[in-house]
């Protein structure tokens, strides 16, 4: 067994079955601590069961509330989440003609609401507004460095590596600033 993520705490949406079972599978390989999710209970259980640190906790991920619930649940036993595998999703079928509102509606809910709350759930509206806020500035902030640097060295591009783009790090001069306080500022407030 790898401990690549020992220590680690990863929460899976659908982890009961297929795609989120063997992510879990997997990611338990390496040491991660797992918290699997999803609406079958029993096939969760049997999962986690088969793994060294793993619980099992049902979630509706079109409920906001059992999805705040399942992440207060599951850092209490594993700590923060490091990272979310956001697996749930159903895929119920009918011929065009024969579409009700109530399969669309089902269908969205799932597949594309429950996967955005999911994801949003680690930070309140004026958190995730403050992050937007920094990052667009210092994405700003970072392309106009690196710019002043290129020219103080009387280089047009850092590479040649995309025709017409210049180098990768012409490509990601923006993150150069963005990224570190970005993940100082998640570190620091959530870990």
């Amino acid at each position: 067994m790898s401990t690549q993520l020992s220590g680690q705490h990863v929460f899976i949406t659908g982890g009961g079955k297929g795609i989120g079972a063997a992510a879990a599978k997997a990611l338990a390989a390496h040491g991660a601590n797992l918290t699997l999710t999803g609406r079958d209970v029993a096939a969760l259980e049997d999962v986690a069961g088969s793994l060294p640190a793993a619980q099992a906790l049902k979630l509706d991920v079109t409920d906001h509330a059992q999805i705040k619930a399942a992440f207060e649940q599951a850092m209490a036993v594993y700590g923060p989440v490091n990272i979310l595998v956001n697996n749930s999703g159903i895929a119920e079928t009918a011929p065009f003609m024969k579409l009700t509102a109530e399969l669309v509606r089902r269908l969205m809910e799932v597949n594309l609401i429950g996967a955005m709350l999911c994801w949003i759930t680690p930070f309140a509206f004026w958190q995730a507004a403050l992050f937007a806020l920094l990052v667009c500035i210092l994405g700003f902030a970072g392309g106009r460095v690196m710019s002043a640097i290129k020219r103080d060295r009387g280089v047009k591009d850092w590479g040649h590596m995309i025709e017409g783009h210049g180098g990768m790090l012409d490509r990601l001069d923006s993150v150069c600033f963005a990224a570190p306080v970005f993940f100082h500022m998640v570190r620091y407030w959530w870990a």
